[in-house]
């Protein structure tokens, strides 16, 4: 009986939503089962659907088991994503919801698994829920067990997340992440990553369900583009490590130029040693202190008090100082150009930087 009632409970806080594009009547199949289970609240997104799949949508909303939203034409996954969360909010918000389930159209997700992925999103406080498949099965398409491989591992190196399956459909995502989500960027399938980009930043748990893979036909279904959508993917995941190189370059700027106003202007009439000396000092605490600054917008997120951060950065400041050194040394008997050595040795550097400010500087555990 408790687990009954655990289920009904879940069933009257979640919403479940599923953007569809040209679908099957596997898709008016799937919605009944969902009713079926006992869930209230489903809304379907025609995301601009060809004319001839409109005996789909026309029987979904005939049979009363779900909201159909209709986009005049296509707009992306993130976008009816989008619209569906709008009018989440406008007419659920205000009561007591856990968040949104949301899953795919194509077939690929049983009503059973929708219901494990609702009752640990309304189980969990503040956890975004992703349904984890096993792409170890033979019947994963290798495109897919590749690609979700690659994207899973650069988001774990990226972002200090670990997760087996960054790409499934089937996520809780709770009221919290759901109220910021018309604010985040992108329309097709490179907003879901920015979701998880997000509850990362806010300091939201990540849990994984093992669900049932179900691939049909080498998943020819799949309405996802190999090229243009995975480097949309690709843009959004690699742009925290570019705000860290781009931090890095303003931080450089602010050294040189001011090591040029001091050495030549303010400290111009003291001797070479002294002038060298407070030049460079003064300039490089200078340009430490913005790049300082500027990770922290860069690695924002669940962060420890700032006076542990600054402590934090400057330990691993001097150890990068005494790390450069030594390597410049090192490899100066390997390259004969101390500049060439120079720059292998800060780019290794920043690299190894950025994981300890990910992992370290910036971070603290998320709140339960």
């Amino acid at each position: 009986m408790t687990g009954d009632r655990n289920n009904a409970e879940s069933l009257d806080r979640c919403a479940v939503v599923v953007p569809a594009l040209n679908p099957s009547d596997k898709l008016t199949s799937f919605i009944c089962e969902l009713s079926e289970l006992g869930f209230k609240n489903i809304i379907v997104i025609n995301d601009g659907s060809d004319f001839k799949f409109s005996h789909v949508f026309r029987d979904l909303e005939q049979s009363g088991h779900c909201i159909v939203l209709t986009h005049d034409r296509n707009m992306g996954k993130g976008a009816a994503l989008k619209t569906a969360f709008e009018y989440f909010l406008r007419n659920f918000g205000g009561k007591d919801m856990c968040g949104v389930i949301t899953a795919d159209a194509d077939g690929q997700h049983l009503p059973d698994d929708v219901l494990s992925v609702a009752n640990a999103l309304c189980s969990s406080t503040n956890s975004i829920i992703m349904g984890s498949r096993n792409f170890r099965q033979d019947n994963v398409p290798q495109r897919s067990r590749l690609g979700n491989t690659f994207i899973s591992k650069a988001f774990r190196w990226l972002y200090g997340v670990s997760l087996s399956d960054t790409q499934t459909g089937l996520r809780g995502i709770p009221l919290p992440l759901i109220e910021k989500a018309e604010s985040i960027y992108g329309s097709r399938y490179e907003y879901e990553i920015n979701v998880l980009i997000l509850a990362k930043k806010q300091g939201i748990k990540f849990v994984e369900v093992p669900i049932s893979t179900i691939y049909f036909d080498n998943n020819e279904s799949s309405h996802y583009h190999p090229f243009s959508d995975s480097m949309r993917i690709l843009w959004v995941l690699f742009a925290g490590l570019l705000r860290y190189f781009y931090a890095s370059i303003i931080s450089s700027i602010v050294d040189v130029g001011l090591f040029i106003v001091l050495n030549y202007w303010v400290f111009a009439l003291l001797s070479t040693e002294v002038r060298l000396f407070w030049a460079t000092a003064i300039a490089r605490v200078a340009s430490s202190a913005v790049n300082f600054v500027l990770n922290k917008k860069t690695f924002a997120g669940t962060q420890p008090h700032p006076r542990t951060q600054l402590i934090r950065y400057y330990i691993l400041w001097i150890i990068q100082l005494l790390a450069a050194y030594l390597m410049v040394y090192g490899l100066s008997f390997i390259i004969p150009s101390d500049a060439v050595s120079k720059l292998v040795t800060d780019n290794l550097l920043a690299l190894f930087s950025y994981q300890i400010q990910l992992r370290w500087v910036y971070y603290a555990e998320p709140a339960e």
